[in-house]
């Protein structure tokens, strides 16, 4: 027997089975020409690869409280087997990539909403609707070694107990515990080696103030990484300049860390650790939608977001190589936070070692400035409809006027964060996501007319 305030009451269920198949051209290798008539080996074809199938279980309650409230709640899992993607083949082959059934996904998701009444009458209705939905999709099983792909400018990791969708990428310092153990001891406050600078960066500043740069003619001046008999030498990371008898005198023995530049988190060898910058995936969703009548009128307004999501925004990024970012316009400054440009744009090292001078563009690598949060909020639709009746005895006539996608709040500084990208594994706008200069979600106003005969 059901509780006083539950009227109706009723629980659903339902499983089944989808397969996919590999894609016809999978099975061939194929090969680029580059200048001069160079072939090299792009996919290696695999004749094996057979369907992957995905297992989904649903659960759900529909249920209306008090007479009035209608509630919903669906739980939903989605299993993929022998996952059909692209992954790295042994280097003897001479290939960069292969399709194989290689992966294993488990998807869940969570949706709720409830429906309530606000007013009821006979020539006034109010009616309210919230939505909420959640989804989390990670590797539970792959049969190659775990491996980074990069595709549209995002950087994913595939391996097990991974969230589908994580983006990785370099940090920069911006705590004195990320530095190497022999140089946190020199970092900190006033008259340290290494201070952190108005924006919350861990720079290297020779003791002087970061504030000195322009006073002190500092932003010319550069620490070598390896020393050896009072001369630099050209070694890169930690290990090698000790192995060539050197002594390591910057951070992870980069062969020059510039005055006042950004630092990136490496590792014993020079090489940039890629650390989880966040998921192009939102936490959660929220809608809201409100519907109210008054005899013939009635307006509709939905508002809907995404919370928690990260996208890298390639627009800033290319931007910032072009000197085009409105932060990097010096322009009301001090002289005590003015940086040149070579702080927001990193520029290669005439030895080859890519490391640059400093600064957030990075030819398109992800990093934990140009990765930004994409979380938003939108006036996804709004509509005023006035119910003519009857035109000379004929029809009944309703007269709408629909505003779509009219207004966005969002921190992001792109054209707008709800934008995808094609992606090779992923296989998923979506879920590949980036803001590389597409058009957004355009804003529209419709006139519509419409009767019943």
């Amino acid at each position: 027997m059901l509780p006083s305030a539950v009227n109706f009451f009723k629980l659903r269920s339902a499983v089944g089975t989808a397969g996919g198949r590999p894609r016809f051209s999978a099975q061939y290798e194929t090969f680029s020409i580059g200048a001069g008539g160079t072939v090299t080996g792009q996919a290696k074809g695999n004749r094996e690869l057979k369907p992957e199938t995905t297992l989904e279980t649903e659960y759900g309650v529909d249920a209306e409280l008090w007479g009035r409230v209608g509630l919903n709640l669906t739980y939903a899992r989605d299993i993929t087997k022998d996952q059909i993607i692209q992954v790295p083949p042994s280097v003897s082959t001479g290939f960069s990539s292969q399709w194989k059934n290689a992966g294993q996904v488990d998807n869940k998701t969570w949706e709720a909403s409830l429906n309530i009444p606000i007013i009821s009458r006979r020539d006034l209705l109010w009616s309210t609707r919230f939505s909420y939905d959640r989804n989390r999709a990670y590797i539970t099983a792959l049969g190659v070694p775990p491996f980074y792909q990069t595709d549209e400018s995002n950087t994913f990791r595939f391996g097990v107990g991974e969230r589908i969708g994580t983006i990785w990428g370099k940090r920069f310092v911006t705590q004195c515990s990320e530095l190497p153990a022999q140089f946190q001891s020199d970092c900190g406050g006033a008259g340290k080696g290494y201070q952190k600078n108005d924006e919350g960066f861990i720079v290297w500043t020779g003791g002087f103030s970061p504030g000195e740069g322009v006073t002190r003619n500092a932003w010319q001046s550069v620490l070598p990484g390896c020393m050896k008999n009072g001369q630099p030498i050209n070694q890169t990371g930690e290990v090698n300049c000790k192995n060539a008898g050197g002594t390591v005198t910057n951070p992870w023995a980069i062969p020059q860390t510039s005055w006042g530049m950004l630092i990136v988190i490496r590792d014993s060898t020079g090489s940039p650790i890629l650390h989880k910058l966040g998921n192009t995936q939102p936490d959660f969703k929220l809608a809201m939608s409100q519907t109210v009548s008054y005899k013939r009128l009635s307006a509709y307004v939905l508002v809907d977001g995404w919370y928690n999501r990260k996208m890298f925004n390639e627009e800033i990024h290319w931007s910032l190589g072009d000197f085009n970012v409105r932060y990097e316009d010096q322009d009301g400054k001090s002289i005590e936070t003015a940086k040149p440009i070579g702080y927001y744009w990193r520029a290669p090292q005439p030895d080859g070692a890519g490391t640059g001078v400093g600064g957030f563009y990075d030819v398109l690598g992800t990093n934990m400035k140009t990765v930004q949060s994409a979380a938003f909020t939108k006036l996804r639709e709004a509509s005023l409809s006035f119910k003519v009746g009857k035109v000379r005895g004929v029809g009944d006539w309703t007269l709408s006027l629909i505003g779509r996608n009219l207004y966005t709040w969002t921190d992001f500084l792109g054209w707008d964060p709800e934008v995808g990208g094609v992606n090779t594994n992923l296989n998923s706008s979506a879920i590949g996501g980036v803001a590389a200069y597409q058009y957004p979600p355009t804003r529209s106003f419709t006139i519509a007319i419409a009767s019943q005969f």
